[in-house]
């Protein structure tokens, strides 16, 4: 197998990682960095919000997302939040959006239906 690594320091891939070499992943298959798992390279998600929950996410009131986990959603991904309102179908979306990065995610919990998941939120200005 070729020799794929990535600088988890720079995020260059076969880049100089400089005097970190241990900061280097090698055969990405496995996912390993010595003895350590390293998580997937962040992804973005498309995802629809109401108009009610976008307007409290962009105010700061709201800080997180309930969604079904059906994206394997990871920390460090960023959703892209397109605002829809779904009780106007001539509006649909209004164009608004706003992106966020994942900071934290709780499954499992109390009150949340099975195989949905509480990501923690930061807005990405």
């Amino acid at each position: 197998m070729a020799d794929q690594r990535i600088c988890m320091a720079t995020g260059e891939w076969q880049g100089n990682c400089g005097a970190l070499e241990d900061s280097w992943v090698h055969d990405l298959t496995l996912q390993h960095l010595s003895h350590e798992f390293v998580a997937p390279l962040p992804v973005t998600h498309d995802l629809k919000i109401w108009p009610e929950f976008f307007l409290a996410m962009k105010a700061g009131h709201k800080r997180f997302e309930i969604r079904l986990n059906d994206r394997l959603f990871q920390l460090g991904d960023q959703l892209t939040l397109s605002e829809f309102d779904p009780k106007d179908a001539s509006v649909g979306f209004t164009g608004a959006f706003m992106n966020v990065r994942v900071m934290s995610i709780f499954t499992d919990v109390p009150g949340v239906h099975e195989g949905y998941i509480v990501m923690g939120t930061e807005v990405i200005e």
